[in-house]
């Protein structure tokens, strides 16, 4: 081989591995941002979790105001029929 074809070899090689180096600066900044995403994602879900925490401790909060009115409500429906029995009764 003659001088000028291992220097032109050479420079395909360097070629080859540039081209290379660059796709792998292509993949990690890829990942870069796929990492950026699930970060993103993973803090949605927690602060989702967090939320979802309250709506259920809020919806068991109205369940017992429910079911306290209910109770309130029907012990003054009897007190009244109560009532009216005692003036009809007299």
């Amino acid at each position: 081989m003659n001088d000028q074809s291992v220097l032109l070899d050479v420079y395909e090689r360097l070629g080859g591995i540039d081209a290379k180096i660059d796709d792998f600066r292509t993949i990690r900044e890829t990942a870069n941002r796929a990492e950026a995403t699930a970060e993103q994602a993973l803090s949605l879900s927690q602060r989702n979790e967090a939320e979802l925490k309250d709506m259920r401790t809020e919806t068991n909060n109205n369940r017992r105001w429910l079911i306290g009115t209910v109770i309130g409500g029907v012990l003054s429906m009897a007190s009244v029929i109560v009532a009216i029995i005692a003036v009809l009764a007299n």
